[in-house]
């Protein structure tokens, strides 16, 4: 059980770097995608209000 466990620790310990990047690099993507959205989405909302003002 030990040994196992320690094997395991080990192969994710070894592994966690590739993830870790990979899930920084998907990170900044949706961080750009939610910048843009929320921007387009104030941009619309605010030549929305534009008439009724």
């Amino acid at each position: 059980m030990l040994a196992s466990t320690r094997a395991n620790t080990v192969i994710v310990r070894s592994e966690s770097p590739s993830i870790f990047n990979t899930f920084r690099r998907h990170r900044r993507q949706l961080l750009v995608k939610n910048s843009t959205l929320w921007l387009q989405t104030s941009a619309s909302a605010f030549f929305l209000s534009l008439p009724s003002i």
